[in-house]
């Protein structure tokens, strides 16, 4: 652009910020920041929130800090999503009081604190197992007249569930019903989860079927984690179950959801049938991968059978010099 004479302007660097940010390179991405500031251009609030973004991705809080500061100094004001940014960035960088203490400095300003900054806090209380707190915050949204939407309520039953409240998570998953705010995938795979890491498998089906009845139809992100919720809960005949209803209803299959599979077997002790599902993963037009082949000869050698083990070891190590001769040939 600049080679042709074509300036960058202020929606340009934005963009680019946005992008190497949500890449990863954050050093790149404050290049482009400081060159955009020798260039003349001044940023707008899209430009901060997006390299506050970048900046807490990375976990770069205290830069963040010095950015909001000289977005000040220039007299931008921030905005809710602002302040949603960093506060959920303090809190990825288990800075739990300075988040607390960004959100009671600003929920009194005028367009600035919403549903969004409080379903944030509350988010980022539930992650760092603060759920009394989070509950709290919930009662002050809802007292200072902000409605709580899909996100808020999925976010607390998440945390509710994860501190073992199935109950109360549940509680609240019927309560969104009744103030009409309707579950969506993320709510029913948030309550599905925990059911089968609770080991209720009727549970876990009357809510599969109630979702669908809502029009939302289980895919395999969505087995996978139940999947594993039934691992974790050492439930490997509900597993097979679940597993055995995916095939029935030609849900799409992938290497992933196999991968938890096999996990779940052999966790259970069900070395041959794990062997079995690994050797067939191809039928199901899956092909194993390196989290494939980790989980089979782990569980194998576990297991005392150290010679399918190496059987399994040797193939991989074939197809890796397959994929070799091949990449060569094109």
């Amino acid at each position: 652009m600049k080679a042709q004479g074509i300036h960058p302007n202020v929606h340009t660097y934005s963009v680019l910020v946005d992008v190497l940010g949500k890449n990863g390179l954050v050093t790149e991405a404050y290049e482009v920041w400081k060159e955009m500031r020798h260039d003349g251009v001044t940023p707008n609030l899209i430009t901060y929130n997006t390299m506050f973004d970048a900046l807490g991705r990375a976990g770069y809080v205290d830069a963040a800090t010095l950015v909001l500061e000289e977005m000040t100094a220039e007299n931008i004001s921030p905005d809710m999503y602002t302040f949603s940014i960093l506060i959920r960035n303090l809190g990825k960088a288990r800075k739990l009081a300075g988040a607390k203490a960004l959100f009671e400095k600003v929920m009194d300003k005028m367009g600035v604190v919403n549903v969004v900054t409080y379903t944030t806090m509350i988010t980022v209380l539930c992650k760092a197992g603060e759920i009394d707190e989070a509950h709290e915050y919930f009662r002050k949204m809802i007292s200072a007249g902000h409605v709580p939407n899909v996100v808020t309520f999925t976010a607390l039953i998440s945390g509710l569930c994860t501190a073992g409240m199935l109950d109360k998570g549940y509680a609240l998953f019927q309560a969104m019903k009744d103030v009409e705010c309707s579950p969506n995938f993320a709510t029913y795979r948030t309550m599905a989860r925990a059911y089968a890491e609770a080991g209720i498998e009727d549970r876990v089906n009357m809510l599969i079927s109630e979702m669908r009845a809502s029009g939302i139809e289980p895919d395999r992100f969505f087995y996978s984690s139940v999947l594993a919720g039934y691992k974790k809960s050492c439930k490997t005949d509900a597993a097979c179950n679940l597993f055995e209803r995916i095939r029935v209803e030609a849900i799409e299959i992938d290497t992933p959801l196999l991968n938890t599979m096999l996990g779940v077997l052999l966790g259970g002790g069900r070395t041959d049938d794990a062997y079995n599902c690994f050797q067939e993963m191809n039928r199901f037009g899956c092909t194993p991968d390196q989290q494939s082949y980790n989980i089979i000869c782990y569980g194998l050698r576990n297991a005392g059978r150290l010679n399918d083990a190496h059987v399994i070891e040797e193939k991989r190590k074939l197809d890796i010099v397959k994929g070799w001769r091949h990449s060569s040939t094109l």
